[in-house]
């Protein structure tokens, strides 16, 4: 395994099922936080559609709500769609699942993202991969609070302050190289990275 610094990590062991993996993962082996995000996506669309997951299903989506222009058509059939519920699978289908499996990971939302456009909350208009000060990378803990604590001695930025305090206290490993770390920086990180 070994970590590059652009945010991801790069493994020669590819493994997973073919139709969730993100094609950063798939062709060059690069897992990023936004890895799980594409399969997030294909998951979405599985549950609105109730068709199995394929790398076409999103084409078949759009091609269908195109020809048709509505959502019943590619709405599961085993399904007795109240009017409320046609309209959040619609937004899923139409907006949050395309956009969690956008082929660059840099265009995909961030878990916190999804968290904030599932309860309603506006979106930020910002990319946490592209925010060079006052980061609002997440957490690979919590998800929920940007990355500011550079764990040591692997150096991998990953995690906010509160969830290094509790990694440390709890003795649990760097869930990036699994070295157990024994103290932490501050500071506004957007990478992870290993000195």
């Amino acid at each position: 395994m070994q970590v590059d610094a652009h945010s991801y990590i790069r493994t020669q062991t590819v493994q997973g099922t073919a139709q969730y993996i993100c094609p950063e993962y798939h062709h060059e082996g690069k897992v990023s936080i936004k890895t799980d995000v594409y399969s997030y996506g294909m998951i979405l669309l599985e549950l609105v559609t109730g068709q199995p997951p394929s790398i076409n299903l999103m084409a078949n989506v759009r091609r269908e709500l195109k020809k048709s222009r509505k959502i019943d058509a590619v709405l599961d059939k085993a399904i007795d769609w109240s009017i409320p519920e046609k309209e959040s699978a619609h937004a899923m289908a139409t907006d949050l699942a395309p956009d969690c499996l956008e082929t660059a990971r840099i265009d995909r939302p961030s878990f916190g993202e999804i968290l904030r456009r599932l309860s309603g909350e506006e979106a930020t208009g910002t990319n946490e991969e592209e925010t060079i000060e006052g980061s609002d990378r997440e957490c690979l803990v919590c998800f929920s609070a940007p990355t500011n604590a550079k764990l040591m001695p692997c150096y991998h930025a990953c995690v906010c302050v509160a969830c290094a305090q509790w990694m440390i206290q709890r003795r649990d490993k760097c869930m990036i190289c699994r070295v157990l770390p024994s103290s932490f920086q501050e500071g506004t990180y957007n990478q992870t990275f290993v000195q």
